[in-house]
């Protein structure tokens, strides 16, 4: 149980393990490390996308549909809303998903000169990614469960909810760098444009989702 809830909470681990190195280094000294002059610019307009990465390869709500297995009657006979059941699988996601953003947040804010608009790129880019990749997962595992699994590995690694999930998480989060790299767009405008986005599809895909009355 201890090794699934670290293989579900992956890149979350991994984004305040960073956070920490990043704490106690020189950003001078990576950037001279990494061969880049001006890496407080470089890190400034990409930590919005970086966090938000960490934070899609850990997406619980793709799976935890299927992890109630055959147990999956409970939920079914129970006198609860399914937006309600929703609702609390998805606030599980969002708890785990806090603790690293917090954390990372914090410190790109504490060691990076930021201009008032990137800061409020590294405070809403990975807000709206973590709802998108929250939301789609939870829909996608709602719409395509399994509850006839021998081995919770199974579910959490190889289920299509949680394939398709890091598909379109991967897809999101390089759109808005090859936006800037082919076609010279500013980074920092084209996160804020894919962000809204993100943002008006988790709420449509999330009223849709818990307007049906079965799970």
């Amino acid at each position: 149980l201890v090794y699934l809830r670290g293989i579900i909470s992956l890149g979350v681990i991994l984004l305040c393990v960073f956070s920490i190195c990043f704490l106690f280094n020189s950003v001078g000294q990576i950037g001279n490390s990494a061969g880049i002059e001006n890496i407080n610019e470089y890190l400034s307009n990409l930590a919005p996308v970086f966090i938000a990465s960490m934070l899609s390869l850990s997406c619980p709500a793709a799976s935890s549909i299927s992890l109630e297995g055959k147990n999956i009657w409970i939920l079914k006979s129970s006198p609860v809303e399914v937006k309600t059941i929703l609702n609390a699988k998805i606030a599980v996601n969002l708890t785990l998903h806090l603790i690293g953003y917090m954390i990372s947040v914090s410190v790109f804010m504490l060691k990076l000169d930021m201009s008032p608009i990137q800061v409020m790129n590294l405070v809403i880019v990975p807000i709206c990614y973590s709802l998108f990749i929250m939301v789609i997962g939870i829909s996608l595992n709602k719409k395509y469960p399994n509850y006839d699994w021998d081995s919770e590995m199974i579910v959490v690694k190889q289920s299509l909810p949680v394939i398709v999930t890091g598909i379109i998480s991967m897809i999101t989060l390089i759109t808005p760098i090859l936006l800037n790299w082919f076609f010279n767009l500013p980074i920092i405008f084209v996160l804020q444009a894919v962000s809204v986005i993100l943002l008006a599809i988790s709420f449509r895909v999330y009223i849709k989702m818990t307007k049906l009355n079965f799970i």
